[in-house]
């Protein structure tokens, strides 16, 4: 595999994790906050975390396939930008919430 395809899949990877990952912290407020999504999930995946995973298994794998065909490459350390800033987001979304739920309760 060429330099070139390799970079493409890698950035590839990286930004469907960045959206994944997003998607996934996101869900986790929403399910606690919007008990409908928490019940959709639940009544049709058996359980509310196994629906959660197929879910952001499936928003990974279709961008994986929107970025590859894109033919996006980006450089190593734009894909560390990346990485760190998925990072950074879900600790804040994730934390933040859980601080905030805390904090109120």
């Amino acid at each position: 595999m060429s330099a070139r395809k390799e970079n493409v899949m890698l950035t590839a990877l990286l930004l469907a994790f960045l959206i994944g990952s997003l998607y996934s912290a996101i869900l986790v407020v929403v399910k606690e906050e919007y008990r409908p999504v928490f019940d959709f999930l639940k009544n049709t995946f058996g359980h509310h975390w196994v629906g959660h995973g197929i879910t952001t298994l499936i928003v990974f794998a279709v961008f994986i396939y929107i970025f590859r065909a894109m033919g996006v490459a980006l450089t190593e350390d734009r894909l560390i930008q990346i990485l760190w800033l998925a990072i950074i987001l879900n600790l804040l979304i994730i934390g933040g919430y859980m601080l905030q739920h805390y904090l109120s309760g």
